[in-house]
C-alpha cells in the first residue's frame, strides 16, 4: 500500500508517497474576487523538462519547483548524518521510490555514479571501462572515437573491439 506524508512547509496542501508520487490535497481557495471555490486533489505530474533524462521535478504552487527524489527522501529517509545529497541506488534518475534513495556525500555519490559505464569485447576477452577516456587510452584512440562507439554512432568496432550488448 502507499504511503503519503505531507512535505515540510507545505503541510495539508500537498504530500508525497513512498513510492515517489506527489499529490494536491483538497482544499478551499479564496479567488482575486473573494469568492471561495473547491479545488479537488490530484496525483501530480512530474517531468524533467525538455524531454532530457534528469531529475524528476514537481511544480508546488505558482512557480516553485521540487525535486521529487529529495522529497521522497526528505519524508522518508533518517539522514541521522546530515549528508547533503540523495542518491539513486539503481543510477536510473526516473525512479524516486523510497528503497532506490540513499542520502549520501558528494565523495560518496561521485563514486557510485563512476562505476562501470559500458564494456568492451574482442571475442576472447572483456574489459569494463568507467568513462570513454579510460577505453581511448587503452584502445590508444581518441575519447571521441570511443563516444562514438558506445553511443552506436559511425563506428561498429575499434581495432576488433565492439561494445557488448
Amino acid at each position: 500500500m502507499e504511503c503519503w506524508k505531507d512535505i515540510k512547509g507545505y503541510e495539508g496542501i500537498y504530500q508525497v508517497s513512498d513510492r515517489g508520487n506527489v499529490r494536491s490535497l483538497d482544499r478551499v481557495e479564496v479567488t482575486s474576487a473573494g469568492w471561495s471555490r473547491r479545488r479537488a486533489g490530484q496525483v501530480l505530474r512530474s517531468g524533467s523538462g525538455n524531454g532530457q533524462k534528469r531529475y524528476a521535478r514537481v511544480a508546488l504552487g505558482a512557480r516553485t519547483y521540487r525535486l521529487v527524489h529529495r522529497l521522497v527522501a526528505s519524508a522518508f529517509i533518517p539522514n541521522i548524518d546530515n549528508y547533503p545529497h540523495v542518491n539513486h541506488k539503481d543510477k536510473n534518475t526516473q525512479n524516486n521510490m523510497k528503497d532506490n534513495l540513499e542520502w549520501v556525500t558528494p565523495t560518496m555519490n561521485s563514486v557510485h555514479a563512476s562505476g562501470v559505464q559500458f564494456s568492451l569485447t574482442n571475442g576472447s576477452e572483456t574489459r569494463d571501462f568507467r568513462s570513454t577516456a579510460e577505453a581511448a587510452t587503452f584502445l590508444s584512440s581518441n575519447g571521441g572515437n570511443v563516444s562514438r562507439l558506445v553511443n552506436k554512432r559511425k563506428y561498429h568496432h575499434i581495432k576488433g573491439w565492439r561494445l557488448c550488448e
